[in-house]
């Protein structure tokens, strides 16, 4: 198993695609600032045997509890 990390604007577009079809996944994490609040959020881009999910969802760091976000 190979776990990769890139940060957003370290490469130019075309390369990011390009990494991207190496690896059977793709998960994008961000963090959203809601007024005062800062919420980590979660979107899988890309699993190999999953259709593709839209939309983010939120998440906590200390048990990793993954939920659609807004609800």
């Amino acid at each position: 198993m190979v776990l990769a990390t890139l940060e957003e604007g370290m490469h130019k577009p075309e390369v990011v695609t390009a990494m991207q079809q190496l690896f059977d996944g793709t998960i994008e994490l961000k963090l959203y600032e809601e007024g005062l609040r800062v919420m980590p959020l979660l979107r899988i881009r890309k699993m190999r045997g999953l259709p593709p999910l839209p939309g983010y969802f939120s998440f906590a760091s200390t048990g990793m509890e993954v939920s659609p976000y807004g609800k």
